[in-house]
């Protein structure tokens, strides 16, 4: 927004001071045209004519002064409209004033103050997609030569090279592992712990 009221604002002062530097020199032209030109109007409306044609030239004169002001509170009030935009807003209110007549410079300082009070928008964070939403396909990124050099010779040895332990020589600690049960004959049903078998009966009583 600040931009925009930047170019309006030159643009405006622009038009503002080339009409005012184009009504000065058409005043002074108009008030030695016109002195001469009373005359042959006649004694009686001399005196007339004269005031008509002086307050014309006043007129292009203030007219042209106030636009040219005008012009240079527009191209104040774009250098600083970046820095302070309310003091920028404030001429170019006054610079719209000063350069009533001309109707271009008007709309245009009025837009430029516009757009100078006008807030701006904020930032807008980039939508970024999550990490690893489109993986690189195999080979992408391969490495360049020599980044993986070979590991030097005898840093791992060969297949091989440690013969397997011979058997005990890494003995169980005592009480690591439970014995397995004892076994058991092949007349006597499986025990379990809800029906334990019943002690064989004692026949030597009897005979």
């Amino acid at each position: 927004m600040r931009k925009t009221s930047r170019i309006l604002g030159i643009v405006g002062s622009s038009l503002s001071a080339l009409g005012g530097l184009m009504l000065i020199p058409l005043a002074g032209i108009m008030g030695s045209m016109f002195g001469p030109l009373s005359s042959t109007f006649g004694s009686s409306n001399a005196y007339i004519f004269d005031a008509v044609f002086n307050t014309i030239t006043v007129v292009y004169y203030v007219i042209g002064g106030l636009s040219i002001a005008a012009a240079i509170l527009g191209f104040i009030a774009a250098g600083i409209v970046t820095r302070n935009n309310t003091a920028a807003g404030a001429l170019f209110i006054v610079a719209a004033v000063l350069g009533c007549a001309s109707l271009p410079s008007l709309v245009l300082f009025i837009l430029a103050a516009v757009y100078a009070y006008r807030k701006e928008k904020p930032p807008v964070a980039p939508a970024y997609a999550p990490y690893g939403a489109y993986p690189p396909p195999p080979g992408a990124y391969p490495p360049p030569p020599g980044a993986y050099p070979p590991p030097p010779q005898g840093a791992y040895p060969p297949t091989g090279a440690y013969p397997p332990p011979p058997p005990g020589a890494y003995p169980y600690p005592q009480g690591a592992y439970p014995p397995p049960p004892p076994p058991q004959s092949a007349n006597q049903p499986p025990q379990s712990d809800d029906n334990p078998a019943a002690p064989p009966a004692d026949d030597s009583g009897e005979a």
